[in-house]
């Protein structure tokens, strides 16, 4: 007779050989909601008695328009130059005295206010922090300050070569779109804007329906949570709906020369690219490392090393933004080489469709994309900044790790059997507790988180794991399979299986490990075989040093055991790490959840005979 049992414990073996150590580290990263609508982010990091905290705000030149371009990155200039507690100097001061400082400024995506302190005063920080963006002053004198340093800004850009020659394609590519301006904003706006100007757009802005504050370093999340109850929760919410960006125009796809007295000429071809949450966005990223990225680059190679002909060259790695980014490819070059140059970019980047990237370039191209990841990512400072960005901007806290797994696997699949692109497998059809019970919503997910619960059933982290699922279910779930018939068998199957995933998300809602295997289900199947047949004999190998013996028990026993053994290490890890009984790979209320589900399923699902079970 056939059975299904050992089809459906194996379905997909993933040999991902280093996501079991992965997943034995629970994720210091947590996700609150304060009563305000502030989403809190905490990152606990006691390796270095350092805190940084990162407050940011839905705004940005993105949301500008011609006549308020620069009124962001103006407005947070000012917030820092003192508040109705403290002038300028005595906020300097008081940072200096715990050992950072505090700085910010508007971009295009978002507005920022951030800091950082010794460890031990990473509360004195947090209400510095507060009091910048709750209490502000927005003195007269210290705005004129800042509109002369930031027209200095301007002025110096556009008396950089490469700065105005990337300002003057970025108009091209975005047309009126804000995205085409630099989120400095425009002279005439910085020369008439008012402080009461500065204080509407900061009544507009301020509201706690659109802030994340993240915090990353040494620091108690418990601790962290409360303190930032009590310094932010004041801020009431507005009820105002979200401000929408506008949509991006179409690039106008034009040559353009503009003439200036430089000793090197500038070169720029741009294209519209890929938006941060596209499933193109990686594969982009790529695209640019291998033509472009460091001194391997197709373009450093051919136009600098062999034809001498840049002096500088490459591809700007495409910004983190919701809408279309640029993809933009760059040579500097001497004014007589002009010709040549501007041939010899527009050949390489065509080249890529007669001569596709080759396995090596990817790899070297993938290498360089996630060191420069990595490296930017190095400090506290920059993990709350990321932290709270993309959390603002929709694309969720942990979009980086997302990000790299994600090109890791559209690009590595087949690829010398790259490990990393098995783990990003995993993470993409893994059941992830988090995104499951919404803590942790990623837009436009696919496969939609509920559809893990069912892909992850057929996934295994390895050889061992998926033949300890088969050897149970060889050596119980025939007998059950006969009981139930096939139909029924499978129905019971996915339901044990389900109920598993469900009660691990239930101890612990937040986890970002990916749940994999068919151990829940066969949990299941084991709760089954105890109530149809407890007495029957169950063939064990006992082992005790030397002494080894097969020896017959009943079920009832074995079994018994069993879930004893599952209930005293969920217990155990649970009250110990706090990781929703998840250590060493192991899902351990899955296993309990899946046991009694099992028993109860068999009492609905088993065929009735004579009125009686």
């Amino acid at each position: 007779m056939s059975r299904l049992g050992p089809l459906l414990a194996s379905g997909v073996l993933v040999l991902a050989l280093g996501v079991k150590g992965a997943a034995a580290q629970e994720p210091t990263v947590t996700r609150h909601a304060l009563s305000n609508g502030i989403v809190l982010l905490v990152r606990e990091n006691p390796a270095i008695d350092v805190v940084a905290v990162s407050l940011q705000v839905r705004a940005g030149s993105h949301f500008e328009t011609p006549l308020t371009a620069g009124i962001t990155n103006f407005l947070q200039r000012v917030l820092l130059r003192g508040t109705i507690k403290r002038t300028f100097v005595q906020l300097a001061e008081a940072s200096e005295d715990i050992g950072g400082g505090l700085d910010g400024g508007g971009e295009v995506e978002s507005a920022e206010l951030r800091g950082q302190a010794l460890g031990r005063h990473w509360e004195t920080l947090l209400a510095m922090i507060a009091e910048v963006a709750l209490e502000p002053a927005l003195p007269p004198q210290e705005i004129e300050r800042e509109r002369r340093l930031l027209l200095g800004q301007l002025k110096s850009r556009a008396d950089s070569p490469f700065s105005f020659s990337f300002d003057s394609l970025s108009r091209d590519l975005y047309g009126p779109h804000p995205y085409g301006r630099h989120y400095l904003g425009l002279k005439e706006n910085l020369d008439r804007l008012t402080r009461e100007d500065l204080l509407a757009h900061y009544r507009a802005i301020y509201r706690p329906e659109q802030m994340v504050l993240a915090v990353s370093g040494k620091v108690e999340r418990e601790r962290v949570v409360k303190a930032a109850e009590r310094l932010f929760g004041r801020l009431a919410r507005s009820g105002r709906a979200a401000d929408e960006a506008p949509p991006a125009s179409a690039a106008t796809g034009q040559r353009r020369v503009i003439e200036r007295p430089a000793q090197q000429a500038q070169i720029m071809v741009g294209y519209l690219g890929p938006g941060l949450q596209d499933p193109l966005y990686p594969v982009a990223r790529v695209l640019g490392a291998a033509l472009g990225g460091g001194m391997a680059g197709r373009l450093f190679v051919e136009l600098r090393d062999r034809r001498g002909l840049a002096y500088s060259t490459g591809v700007l790695p495409l910004p983190f933004r919701v809408g279309p980014t640029f993809f933009v490819a760059y040579l500097g070059t001497a004014p007589e080489s002009l010709a040549a140059a501007e041939a010899g970019v527009v050949q390489e980047l065509e080249r890529v469709r007669s001569s596709p990237i080759t396995a090596d370039e990817l790899a070297r191209a993938k290498a360089y994309v996630l060191g420069q990841l990595s490296m930017e990512r190095r400090t506290n400072g920059r993990q709350a900044r990321d932290l709270a960005f993309f959390e603002i901007v929709g694309a969720g806290w942990d979009f980086p790790e997302r990000y790299a797994r994600a090109f890791l696997y559209q690009t590595s699949i087949g690829m010398n059997g790259d490990p990393r692109a098995s783990e990003a497998f995993v993470f993409e059809f893994g059941a992830i507790p988090c995104r499951v019970t919404g803590n942790c919503p990623v837009p436009g997910e696919f496969p939609p988180p509920v559809v893990t619960i069912f892909t992850s059933m057929f996934l295994h982290g390895g050889l061992f794991h998926i033949a300890g699922n088969m050897l149970y279910l060889w050596i119980f779930g025939d007998n059950v399979e006969d009981t139930l018939g096939h139909a029924r068998f499978l129905a019971f199957y996915l339901l044990a299986g389900t109920a598993a995933a469900l009660a691990q998300m239930v101890v612990h809602p937040t986890s970002r490990i990916p749940m994999i295997g068919a151990s829940g289900a066969v949990s299941g199947v084991l709760g089954a075989y105890l109530l149809l047949f407890p007495y029957a004999s169950v063939l064990i190998l006992l082992i005790f040093g030397f002494f080894v013996r097969i020896v017959r028990w009943p079920a009832m026993i074995v079994l018994g055991l069993w879930i004893v053994v599952q209930f005293v290490n969920g217990l155990v890890t649970f009250s110990v790490s706090g990781s929703g009984g998840a250590t060493g790979g192991t899902a351990w209320f899955a296993h309990i959840g899946g046991f009694l589900a099992g028993m109860v399923l068999l009492f609905l699902i088993r065929p009735r005979r004579g009125g009686r079970l």
